[in-house]
């Protein structure tokens, strides 16, 4: 066991290993994003999680964060035989194998390869080798429009992936941003409004430039315990309003929701139809299948009462652990994320390379509920430990 443990920490399998599963999962992502078919798909997500689970037990753990490990694993499972989806399972997985990650460096390639995959399917769309450089259809029910996608199948798409490779930006390059970088990334989404017209995306984006810009320029701000305690209260408020709104929706729809819903395009009755909240239960169902936006609708119609609860807490607990590190940068990537989330499901996916939530959660997970971590060990380990220390207790009994 020594020796595996030397060869674990001197070449760095376990590291490989992840980055591996994760590499996998964020070149699904981009393909996604273009007009390219996936036919194995299915069995990728299965390979991603095997090598979550190899990483699994080559990370030390304590007792505690094995039965935590133990505990929403469980959970996952049973999400995955009702469902029939194992996307809370794949997550467990994967936060869990994100134990001593470096989520910065993480995050670097995957701002790299996410801003070089756009470019490219932008220049491919232009040179007419794959998909298309724009759509044309009557978005708004006001007659026929141009918009452009810029090979990502929909404006909201690429507006969705020019938001991702900002808050990828903040977070990563955070200590080397300065005002005019902010002004110049806000010059380029006013562009891209233009030509997309994509206005949730564009009014969220503008959110997070001002949120980093007024951090900036007051960096004690992010210091204080207002601006994660502002995000925990905006985060828990989201979900209300998600749910009150698809409670409500259908008695009050003319009267409150009909004119802010041709604002924001349909959201609340593709929501309401579709996932209406009197086919929410504790674990959802397999006949909860349909696609729509608000990703916390769907986040309760996909997977349940009990797995969405959990996660909302989670990402709560995340935010506190964001502020006794005074990780202002992961506090923002979390807002605006969430925000994006209440009006579009792009997190609230099969593709978990798409929410960067979870990698953050991953590397803080063991400081976010546990203070003292104790001894820790491999797996394989702790259950002869378990085992050497039950059987003692045994014999001594026996004598």
């Amino acid at each position: 066991m020594e020796k595996i443990k030397e060869s674990i920490d001197k070449y760095k399998i376990d590291k490989m290993v992840f980055c591996l599963a994760y590499g996998i999962e964020l070149i699904m992502v981009m393909i996604d994003k273009s007009a390219l078919i996936n036919p194995f798909e299915g069995r990728l997500f299965q390979i991603t999680f095997v090598l979550c689970l190899i990483k699994i037990l080559m990370t030390k753990y304590n007792y505690r964060e094995c039965l935590l490990m133990l505990v929403l694993g469980i959970i996952g499972f049973i999400s995955y035989k009702a469902t029939g989806r194992n996307e809370m399972i794949r997550i467990v997985a994967f936060i869990m194998a994100a134990k001593d990650i470096d989520v910065k460096r993480l995050f670097k390639v995957t701002f790299i390869v996410t801003a070089a995959s756009v470019l490219l399917l932008m220049l491919l769309s232009a040179a007419g080798v794959l998909g298309v450089n724009y759509v044309e259809a009557d978005f708004r029910s006001t007659g026929v429009d141009r918009r452009y996608c810029y090979g990502l199948g929909h404006p909201n798409a690429f507006y969705c992936m020019l938001l991702c490779i900002l808050l990828l930006a903040v977070y990563v390059f955070w200590d080397r941003i300065r005002i005019y970088t902010l002004i110049i990334a806000e010059a380029v989404g006013v562009f891209f409004l233009i030509t997309t017209e994509s206005r949730t995306g564009f009014l969220i984006y503008t959110f997070a430039v001002v949120a980093a810009l007024f951090v900036k320029i007051w960096p004690a701000a992010g210091e204080k315990l207002f601006f994660y305690l502002l995000t925990e209260i905006s985060i828990i408020l989201m979900v209300v309003f998600s749910i009150i709104t698809n409670i409500t929706y259908y008695r009050y729809a003319a009267q409150i929701y009909d004119r802010l819903d041709r604002i924001i395009t349909g959201r609340f009755f593709d929501a309401g139809i579709n996932g209406n909240v009197a086919t929410w239960s504790l674990f959802s169902g397999p006949d909860n299948v349909s696609y729509f936006d608000m990703g916390y609708s769907r986040l309760f119609y996909w997977y349940g009462w009990i797995p969405a609860i959990l996660c909302i807490a989670a990402v709560l607990l995340l935010i506190h652990e964001c502020y006794r590190k005074r990780d202002i940068e992961a506090c923002i990537v979390i807002l605006f994320l969430s925000l994006y989330t209440l009006f579009e499901a792009h997190i609230v996916s099969v593709y978990i390379a798409r929410n960067y939530i979870v990698f953050i959660l991953g590397a803080y997970w063991t400081r976010a509920f546990f203070v003292d971590n104790g001894r820790e060990m491999l797996i394989p380990e702790l259950f002869v430990n378990i085992f050497t220390k039950g059987r003692k207790q045994l014999n001594e009994t026996n004598k």
